[in-house]
């Protein structure tokens, strides 16, 4: 036979005279005595009390909920602590329950609360209401009280059930004025504790969810923020942080963020569907209605949330489906189809601790899942990657990159992939347009994309377009080739036609340029790779990727023996055009003019619209001082633009700005100083390509004026009003040895970022001082006595500015 146990309820209770005879009534047959702790009523509460026979405390309010509990333990006789709040109620089922414990073996119970507010929703939780009654169990936290810790402090091997019990919490319902006062006096109880000293996570999490409540949404933030770092997932609350969290950004409108913090969140919490509910919610605020209208059905499919969460009725139920009528309605007045192809970003990495969370970041919103494969680093890259939803796969690198790549594609299972290096990265504005493209790509098999290669920190023209095939179906027979500078184009187009691939406008920045060091490192690696596959595979496209290695090392002799084979071996169109420049500029580099004039005049025999042919044309006969001739082919190559992107690989502005710099500079020589004048204006007022434009025509104006009154025209004709506009005419003034005007525009430009900062901005403003100051320390190293080390001083002054040196290490 069961033994019968003795249960206490116990309350604190103050002005509850509306609440308390529901409360009671609800329990009053199940438990053996009843513990009430008053702080102060003014109303009937006391005597509603001691007619249900409970012992009443009177007990002064001292701003600490924990405190007015405590108090109530100590009274208690019971075996069992049953702990209760005025505007609560137990519902009838299963009350039995009480009498009959299904195991006198555990420490604890938790039971099931619901929270009802007046907008008719109920959020779910299980809370720790029923203990063992033990004189070292106290309560902690002026407010939100817990007693768990201190249970599991005295006793570390204590044992917790559920009771299939519901209380049902009315108290967020009624008057809001009732509600404004108890979250303004939480509040300060909270924040009192906190100008205390006390940080602990309960306490900011509680303080952040009552800013939350009262609607400073940036407070709220801020201390979710703080208590975030400090707490394991394990934590009771910590998923109701996460939770929390991204309500607060939802309501601050930070969308993108939001969606970001609710994956990484649901990688810890996979089955807590309130997360996936909020995330269906961030995709209807952001109008992508196909993706909202999926993820909802995915609620639907996982369902109501576990017990152990803290979760709002009907999210995986009624409330998903309610969500999905209402889009499908939408889609029917719209154009946009129901039908929603998904995709796998696919990624292959070694040592990308620096830059796998910027580039997987970049895609999360628009991705469905993230593989990464990890070729052995050595470093925090998977472990990075993991905590952004990726999953991750190690593969023993072979010394072939499309082995690894097509491994990764085996590992993809969604419709469509989209290829990244982790130095890359996506436009967030131009998430929707990949889904619009994949949704209604018919028979379409890939699309180009718009590579951005990025080789200059100052000027945001610096950069090369090359067009790549990186979005694709995911088909077993699209499998990428070449050990390295791999494509997959080539199968694809093998399998389905050259018209299966189509360009579009969406761009993929790519900085791995910018990194010098790590640059040269990769061609290292690159050129022993080819040298293996030159021996097996003497094509032309592995003749073109080793002479670009050489090309990228300066080594523009070797480069060019490269070239000349491939040509010679006549390799297809893909990569003719880019084969014919660089040829050209391998001949240009070694001043064979008359060979770099007979490539480029091949090369526009087949391709007469590529700009970058003509200004090298042009090139070549400036340097044979054929100055009218290069002008006029100059001209020809204004006239031609830049190129289509999708045909060629060109810098920005080669058949533009870049073009119009050098032709004035050819003017300027040949006196014709006004023609050149004129011509540069009309770029400096498009404000293109300024790093290339301003010099010419500065030292244009400093032939007619002094040097103040050049500088000002200048101003004039730029309006330098924005941080990127000011720290490139600071670039410009360093180059052209103009130490004072340069200072000017940096002194400029750090006044426009304190009123507008930017971590990256500053980063960059502090990089140009520090090489300012490298090179002038440099010069003063030269001054020195011969018998200094004058090498050895100069590695140690570079190694200070961390030119390729790890201050952290």
């Amino acid at each position: 036979m069961i033994k019968m146990v003795c249960i206490s309820l116990c309350l604190i209770v103050k002005n509850e005279e509306e609440n308390l005879p529901r409360c009671l009534s609800s329990i009053k047959d199940y438990i053996d005595e009843i513990i009430i702790v008053d702080t102060g009523s003014e109303d009937n509460t006391i005597q509603i009390a001691l007619s249900f026979g409970a012992r009443v405390i009177e007990e002064a309010w001292q701003n600490n909920f924990s405190h007015a509990r405590n108090v109530g333990l100590c009274q208690a006789k019971g075996e069992w602590i049953l702990f209760l709040d005025a505007d609560e109620e137990v519902m009838p089922d299963n009350l039995w329950q009480l009498r009959d414990l299904p195991s006198q073996n555990a420490d604890g119970f938790f039971i099931q609360i619901l929270n009802r507010d007046d907008k008719g929703n109920t959020i779910k939780q299980s809370a720790l209401r029923l203990f063992r009654n033990n004189p070292l169990h106290r309560f902690r936290g002026s407010i939100h009280e817990q007693i768990i810790d201190s249970i599991l402090e005295h006793n570390p091997e204590a044992q917790f059930q559920h009771l299939d019990l519901i209380v049902k919490h009315t108290g967020y319902q009624g008057k809001s004025i009732t509600q404004k006062d108890k979250i303004q006096r939480n509040l300060s109880i909270l924040n009192y504790e906190f100008e205390q000293g006390n940080q602990s996570p309960f306490l900011l999490f509680n303080l952040a969810t009552e800013y939350l409540r009262s609607g400073d949404f940036p407070k709220a933030l801020h201390f979710y923020d703080l208590a975030e770092p400090q707490l394991e997932p394990w934590v009771s609350y910590s998923h109701l942080l996460g939770k929390k969290k991204i309500q607060c950004l939802i309501l601050l409108e930070d969308y993108q963020s939001a969606l970001e913090v609710t994956n990484e969140y649901l990688h810890l919490y996979p089955d807590y569907t309130d997360l996936l509910f909020l995330k269906a919610s961030i995709y209807y605020h952001k109008k992508d209605f196909i993706n909202s209208l999926q993820t909802f059905r995915e609620c639907l499919k996982l369902g109501e949330a576990p017990g152990s969460y803290v979760s709002e009725e009907g999210v995986g139920s009624f409330k998903a489906e309610r969500s999905i009528n209402r889009i499908l309605e939408l889609l029917k007045q719209s154009d946009i189809p129901e039908k929603r192809a998904d995709l796998s970003l696919c990624l292959i990495v070694k040592n990308e601790q620096k830059n796998i969370a910027r580039c997987i970041k970049s895609a999360k919103g628009v991705a469905d899942e993230i593989i990464v494969v990890d070729t052995g680093s050595q470093d925090h890259t998977a472990t990075l990657a993991r905590k952004l939803g990726a999953r991750v796969y190690n593969f023993d690198w072979s010394g072939n990159f499309a082995e690894a790549r097509n491994f990764s594609l085996a590992m993809a299972r969604s419709e469509w992939v989209l290829i990244l290096d982790a130095d890359e990265t996506l436009r967030l504005e131009e998430h929707k347009q990949i889904r619009d493209i994949i949704n209604k790509a018919g028979d379409t098999q890939g699309f180009y994309l718009k590579l951005i290669n990025y080789f200059g920190t100052v000027d945001p023209d610096d950069y090369v377009v090359d067009a790549v095939c990186r979005l694709f179906r995911n088909q077993p027979e699209y499998q990428f080739a070449g050990a390295i500078h791999e494509n997959i184009s080539q199968s694809i187009i093998g399998a389905a036609g050259s018209a299966s691939i189509v360009p579009t406008e969406i761009h993929i920045d790519h900085w791995g340029y910018l990194t010098r060091p790590i640059l040269k490192k990769k061609n290292i690696r690159n050129t022993q790779i080819l040298q293996q596959e030159v021996v097996k595979n003497n094509d032309p496209y592995t003749l073109y990727a080793m002479g670009t290695e050489f090309f990228q090392q300066a080594q523009y002799k070797d480069a060019s023996s490269y070239y000349c084979e491939a040509l010679r071996q006549h390799c297809d169109d893909g990569m003719l055009s880019d084969l014919y420049f660089k040829t050209a500029i391998c001949y240009l580099e070694q001043e064979q003019y008359y060979q770099g004039v007979e490539m480029v005049k091949r090369g526009l025999q087949l391709f007469p619209d590529f700009a970058s042919l003509w200004y090298l044309y042009g090139m070549l006969e400036y340097q044979q001082n054929n100055l009218e001739k290069a002008c006029k082919i100059w001209q020809t190559t204004l006239a031609t633009g830049d190129p289509p992107w999708h045909k060629y690989t060109f810098p920005k502005g080669i058949g533009t700005f870049r073009t119009a710099a050098v032709l004035a500079v050819c003017l300027e020589k040949m006196g014709q100083n006004k023609e050149a004048e004129l011509l540069l204006e009309q770029f400096l007022e498009k404000r293109q390509g300024l790093l290339s434009i301003a010099p010419p025509y500065y030292r244009l104006l400093e032939k007619k004026y002094d040097s103040n009154k050049a500088v000002e025209i200048l101003i004039e004709k730029i309006k330098p009003l924005d941080f990127s506009c000011c720290f490139i005419l600071a670039d410009v003034f360093n180059q052209l040895g103009r130490p004072v005007i340069r200072q000017g525009f940096i002194k400029y430009s750090l006044e426009l970022l304190i009123q507008q900062p930017l971590e990256t901005d500053f980063m960059k403003l502090a990089g140009m001082q520090l090489g300012i100051i490298l090179k002038n320390c440099a010069e003063v190293i030269k001054k020195f006595p011969a018998s200094i080390s004058t090498d050895y001083k100069i590695k140690k002054i570079s190694s200070l500015f961390n030119l390729g040196v790890d201050l952290s290490q």
